[in-house]
């Protein structure tokens, strides 16, 4: 059962399917020993899964929050806001499992530490196996006329665990992941809640840049373990699509880059702009065709050829057929 003295709320929203909801809220409950309070965001799943939460939070004891319309992932992130009393809140994705000690390792970390938000080693099979995400950095450049060039790195990310050549440790991080976060309530207190112009991608960076630019900090916390589980071809059903094909639609994708562009004035050669929508388009195919290679003909004519330069997308072609004719440069 939910216990009241909790000083962390868990507000689960829903990502991109609805399909592994269930199996992301027995995880949850079966994992976490320490006190919380939970919000659960229901962004319009199908009847069958909105039934099965409204089961579940009668017999557990937790707050259900639908919506009778799709929602972007900050929408619904920000729909839980007004509920928070708790000093904690961690934001979960709807398809995220959790290890034994995930939720009181976070908030001890944020305890000792005093920062605003910890994001935890973020895995991506169910077998824990795989790192998704283990901090990461903000590297800045300043170009002409204002504007700023913008790359991120990601340390070890789609690796084996086994793979990983140093021990994780606790320590600051410049970049957080909104597959699992926790965030002190009294940040958004301060500076408002999260940006809903983002609709689809950015709006982890964009939370991170804010995090730093009102003087807060972020730490990574390995002893925290959760994984996010992108979905086969084969779970990701019907009732999943018109959901998905929402969040990673062309438009919303279009429209969260554009407006990121302008509101930290970066430079369109920016790596992390081109990345925002190769990311989506990759990442639309993965989960519709099971294969992490796309094929050439899609890197020159698919979605996002228009935010790749000629002689990018012929660097591209070449990998493909002979990785050797061409260096990074």
């Amino acid at each position: 059962m939910v216990m009241t003295q909790a000083n962390v709320t868990v507000v689960v929203v829903p990502r991109e399917r609805f399909s592994y909801a269930l199996a992301s809220l027995d995880s949850i409950f079966r994992n976490t020993d320490e006190p919380f309070e939970l919000i659960y965001i229901d962004g319009n799943s199908p009847p069958d899964i909105a039934s099965a939460l409204q089961e579940q939070s009668v017999a557990k004891n937790f707050q259900l929050i639908r919506s009778d319309h799709y929602l972007s992932p900050n929408a619904a992130r920000n729909l839980a806001l007004p509920f928070i009393k708790t000093e904690y809140l961690v934001f979960v994705d709807n398809d995220v499992i959790a290890s034994r000690g995930w939720l009181q390792a976070l908030v001890a970390c944020a305890q000792q530490h005093g920062c605003t938000a910890v994001c935890p080693l973020t895995f991506e099979d169910e077998a824990f196996s795989v790192v998704h995400h283990a901090g990461g950095e903000l590297l800045w450049r300043s170009m002409g006329q204002g504007r700023r060039w913008l790359t991120e790195r990601r340390p070890w990310n789609h690796l084996p665990l086994v793979k990983v050549n140093k021990p994780l440790v606790a320590g600051p991080t410049e970049l957080n992941e909104f597959h699992c976060v926790l965030v002190r309530k009294d940040f958004f207190a301060h500076n408002g809640p999260l940006d809903e112009k983002l609709l689809s991608m950015a709006e982890e960076t964009d939370f991170s840049i804010s995090v730093s630019s009102n003087g807060g900090s972020m730490f990574f916390e390995p002893a925290s373990k959760v994984s996010y589980i992108p979905p086969s071809p084969e779970q990701l059903l019907p009732s999943d699509m018109p959901f998905f094909s929402l969040r990673w639609s062309t438009e919303w994708v279009r429209r969260s880059v554009e407006y990121m562009v302008d509101k930290h004035n970066l430079d369109p050669t920016s790596p992390v702009v081109k990345h925002w929508p190769r990311f989506v388009f990759q990442h639309r195919y993965s989960c519709s065709t099971g294969s992490k290679k796309m094929p050439a003909l899609n890197l020159l004519f698919g979605d996002y050829s228009t935010t790749l330069d000629m002689r990018e997308k012929f660097d591209h072609l070449r990998r493909q057929l002979s990785p050797d004719l061409v260096r990074d440069r």
